[in-house]
């Protein structure tokens, strides 16, 4: 809950989870509005010599449904880059290396991550009706910046569960500068997937990074130019924008 009166300084929408490029794979939407978070396959880490990577076969649904219902048979036994996850509050992401990933660095404690990922409507299957929706999102509770050793323990601790750490303990290698973002006992996973649309944006009234309307061209579909948009970690401070955001994610997500 946002809550009366509270003032959030930084809000920074970015988009996780599989897409059209991880067909086929797809997060499935439920006809009751509920859903499951599907993420894309981790290439960095074989599951057999890393025991601590999770598996799609592995995975903790909310709805009830087995992964191997929505989960292709041939991924199940393979490794998901499980980013963000929502049991420790963690995701990693690397904004020096990654332009499209720039603006996380500018986030602080008490800021928020709203994620948002593309998912298809199910019904008894996958459909053709697909879109993007909010699903979550993170309070900040700490950054821990250009991770490039194994963390301290007491650090340890608290973002072992992150994705990037996992395969960081399975190759060090893999301790390549990468950021973790934990977020508090605050932070939530959506019960109900929160349409990410052009009503949404227009009522919202948010603006490209130049602070211009966001141009609705004729010939590509909606959700084509929310991605083209969207694709850079998008960074929002206006505060009558943000009043108007989590207003009506807490209108669904109360």
């Amino acid at each position: 809950m946002l809550g009366e009166g509270a003032n959030v300084s930084k809000t920074c929408i970015v988009n996780v989870g599989v897409n059209t490029r991880h067909r086929p794979l797809r997060s499935p939407r439920f006809r009751d509005g509920t859903f499951e978070f599907v993420t894309f396959p981790e290439k960095h880490i074989d599951p057999q010599h890393c025991p601590r990577a999770i598996k799609y076969k592995d995975l903790v649904t909310v709805t009830g449904t087995p992964p191997e219902v929505f989960i292709p048979q041939g991924y199940l036994s393979r490794a998901t880059h499980n980013d963000p996850e929502f049991k420790t509050f963690t995701y990693g992401d690397d904004p020096e290396e990654y332009p499209r990933a720039a603006n996380l660095a500018r986030l602080s404690k008490g800021d928020r991550i709203l994620f948002y990922a593309r998912l298809v409507d199910w019904e008894d299957g996958y459909t053709a009706r697909a879109g993007f929706y909010f699903i979550g999102h993170f309070v900040i509770e700490n950054v821990y910046p250009n991770i490039r050793t194994r963390p301290q323990p007491s650090v340890l601790r608290k973002i072992r569960n992150n994705a990037h750490v996992l395969r960081g303990e399975c190759n060090p290698r893999c301790y390549n500068g990468f950021w973790v973002f934990k977020g508090s006992r605050e932070s939530r996973r959506y019960d109900i997937a929160v349409p990410f649309d052009r009503k949404l944006i227009e009522a919202c009234r948010i603006r490209d990074a130049d602070g211009r309307r966001i141009k609705w061209k004729p010939h590509a579909t909606e959700l084509e130019v929310i991605a083209s948009y969207f694709r850079t970690a998008k960074l929002i401070t206006d505060e009558a924008v943000l009043d108007r955001l989590w207003s009506r994610i807490e209108a669904i997500n109360p």
